[in-house]
């Protein structure tokens, strides 16, 4: 009786870690979307294309969570199947006629996207902690022009000052995010 016991305990902790190792890789799934585009878009050389591309890949990796071996890092294997799917993509698009770089040249530009993009997410958290550090005008400021994409025209206009003192608050702020990322990076590398 206690065999049986035993034996359906480990049953059990062998589904729950294989659980526990899918919604783990779920997670670096999600967590790894931008750079795994960023990747993909380096490779394909076309945003639209590049969702597109990402979309299969994701597709492609979804059934394929559930055997990921959580030890090794996910974003080396997740470029991996983004590479193939940017090959298959190369090829559908080959036979329509359209003319793409030389393989050899497509090498060179996936080597050098296999690193590019690694340290984006770490990136953006430190931009998002150093955004919050600015004064809530200054912030106002960065999202109208970068995210909303006003003009530094518009900003003055609806500020009621002139463009080179918007031109100058905005240097000012991206010097100041700039330092701000360096000093997180330089944070972490001292941890």
């Amino acid at each position: 009786m206690t065999f049986v016991y035993m034996g359906y305990n480990r049953a059990m902790n062998v589904q729950i870690e294989k659980e526990d190792a899918q919604t783990i890789a779920q997670r670096e799934l999600i967590s790894s979307q931008f750079s795994l585009f960023a990747y993909i878009c380096a490779l394909v050389g076309d945003a639209h294309d590049a969702q597109d591309v990402l979309q299969e890949t994701n597709l492609k990796m979804f059934p394929q969570l559930a055997s990921y071996d959580v030890t090794r890092p996910f974003l080396p294997w997740a470029k991996s199947i983004a590479y193939y799917q940017v090959l298959s993509y190369r090829t559908r698009r080959s036979r329509e006629r359209l003319i793409l770089a030389e393989d050899s040249f497509f090498d060179l530009v996936a080597a050098d996207a296999e690193t590019a993009f690694d340290d984006v997410g770490d990136d953006m958290a430190h931009l998002e902690r150093c955004l919050r550090k600015l004064k809530v005008f200054v912030r106002e400021l960065i999202e109208s022009r970068y995210v909303q994409g006003l003009t530094v025209n518009e900003l003055a206009r609806e500020r009621h000052c002139s463009a080179n003192a918007v031109s100058l608050l905005l240097f000012k702020a991206r010097r100041s995010l700039c330092r701000c990322i360096q000093e997180g990076r330089l944070h972490e590398v001292s941890v």
